[in-house]
């Protein structure tokens, strides 16, 4: 059963809602209008600059003929994840927030990554590849209306997070996002019941969390979002 339910029908009280991604390699950007997803685009950010996502969501929503003006929300993945690629996100989404007058939704990308499952009965643990050996991570509770981090944040390596994985309590546990082969090993050794599935979220599962965070009043002022970078261990 999935976490969230999507209407396809349009509906008069959802508001038309801008979200984007830019944390990880495979980028997203979700248009909503009506509760209806209307542009679904996966892209890969640009490294060396900062001018490029304005100039790409500028052409998406005048290709559905939709005006700045009409926008009434805005959500954005805050990481982690790469440092521009959070930098780039979050700075524009403050500054679309702040020119337009409209709420902004901060989504923690390990939170998009395990609503994207749409699992509810066993623990989600939430995998971002970090480079170099190590991997954001979180644990969450889907069993809710909204993922719930069970957990801190870690950025870690594989046998590190397996460590901490052990310790909790339940049979089994899914994990998802990027399962790479060096997790898979270390979290094998576990001796548990474990689901592996390796996917991104898609831009239906960015809009269907980011409404989800509106009803439920989790709007933020501009200046109050804060990116969620995490520094790998020294």
């Amino acid at each position: 059963m999935a976490a969230f339910e999507f209407s396809e029908e349009s509906d008069a009280n959802k508001p038309a809602l801008l979200c984007w991604d830019t944390s990880t390699e495979r980028a997203i950007l979700a248009v909503g209008v009506g509760g209806r997803l209307v542009v679904e685009e996966f892209f890969t950010p640009i490294k060396g600059h900062t001018g490029w996502l304005m100039p790409l969501l500028d052409a998406r929503l005048k290709e559905i003929g939709i005006a700045q003006d009409d926008l009434e929300v805005v959500s954005v993945g805050i990481g982690p994840g790469g440092f521009t690629g959070v930098k780039v996100g979050v700075s524009t989404a403050k500054a679309v927030s702040e020119a337009l007058g409209i709420p902004i939704i901060p989504v923690p990308t390990l939170q998009l990554v395990a609503a994207s499952a749409h699992e509810r009965e066993r623990l989600t643990v939430a995998i971002l590849d970090a480079k170099g050996g190590y991997f954001y991570c979180g644990f969450y509770d889907c069993g809710g209306r909204l993922p719930y981090l069970a957990s801190d944040y870690m950025c870690e390596k594989p046998e590190a997070i397996a460590r901490r994985l052990e310790k909790w309590e339940g049979e089994g546990f899914l994990v998802v996002g990027d399962v790479s082969e060096e997790i898979r090993i270390s979290f094998e050794e576990l001796e548990r019941e474990i689901e592996f599935v390796g996917l991104f979220p898609r831009g239906r599962d960015l809009l269907e969390l980011s409404m989800a965070m509106f009803e439920d009043n989790m709007q933020a002022d501009p200046q109050a979002v804060i990116p969620i970078y995490l520094k790998k261990p020294v």
